[in-house]
């Protein structure tokens, strides 16, 4: 294969199932063996590189009919970039719905680097939630990302870290970024299960008091409180903790855990 400006139908895998590519050069070997029931497909990749707008890359690996049904898969690969906000668009349809919605919506800006993945097992058991079933993991650096991880809350941004899709299950884990002027360390966003589809955000930061204030005025915890901070006014730095449960189901049934720490601050409720 040496194609420039190709497009792939993939129907039934990805939402939109016309994949395009700038370029995409490398060797399938196909091979059809005669069965009593049924013609036994075998498809062997050796290093297919690939490019378009979305990410670069390279990939290997076989495929052969059979299983259950759609057939047996082993490949692995790996991407020398990828665009952050176009993850969403890669996500197979066997994740649910809201959880390919909330990625597409949650990542407002990012790069990827450093990104491998590996696919093995009978697709009929894709994504493999059970340990014997076969493998899916998705490993990549993530950096100068933008994430909307809730409606509502403030963003977080200039994040770096890693984003990791491993079976039935993803997360986003933050080494560093900011929301605000408020400098945050081991932020994580969780999703356990593709079909509980509920997201889990634990993070915690560092920063000026008055932007820890600021944080709890732009968030939906000022209506929970009756806007009791809202005109409060403190100096010095102070610390944030908190935990949010968001069921993507039912976003009305979400949850906030979580605290400010101030320690020798000076602080006035009223500025009047």
């Amino acid at each position: 294969i040496k194609a420039r400006k190709s497009v792939i139908g993939l129907p039934g895998i990805f939402a939109e199932p016309a994949v395009s590519f700038d370029d995409l050069e490398g060797v399938v070997r196909f091979a059809l063996t005669p069965d009593p029931e049924r013609i036994q497909v075998t498809a062997e990749i050796d290093s297919i590189r690939f490019g378009n707008s979305d990410a670069s890359g390279v990939v290997s690996g076989q495929y052969r009919s059979g299983g259950k049904g759609p057939g047996l898969i082993a490949i692995e690969g790996r991407l020398d970039r990828g665009e952050g906000t176009r993850v969403w668009r890669y996500l197979p349809m066997v994740i649910s719905q809201p959880v390919r919605d909330w990625v597409q919506h949650a990542v407002v800006s990012g790069k990827l680097d450093d990104v491998k993945f590996l696919v093995r097992g009978d697709l009929a058991d894709f994504p493999f939630a059970r340990p014997g079933e076969g493998e899916f993991v998705v490993d990549s650096h993530l950096s100068d990302a933008t994430l909307v991880y809730a409606p509502g809350w403030p963003r977080i941004e200039r994040g770096e870290g890693r984003l990791r899709l491993e079976r039935n299950g993803l997360q986003v884990a933050m080494r560093s970024g900011q929301v605000f002027d408020v400098a945050l360390s081991a932020t994580t966003a969780t999703i356990r299960d593709y079909a509980e589809a509920v997201v889990r955000v634990e993070g915690s930061g560092e920063g000026a008091a008055q932007e820890m204030i600021r944080f709890v005025n732009d968030s939906p915890v000022a209506t929970r409180i009756d806007d009791f901070v809202r005109d409060t006014v403190i100096q010095g730095n102070a610390r944030l903790q908190l935990r949010l449960e968001l069921p993507l189901h039912e976003l009305e049934r979400s949850r906030v855990a979580g605290s400010v720490g101030f320690t020798g601050n000076r602080l006035t409720l009223d500025s009047t």
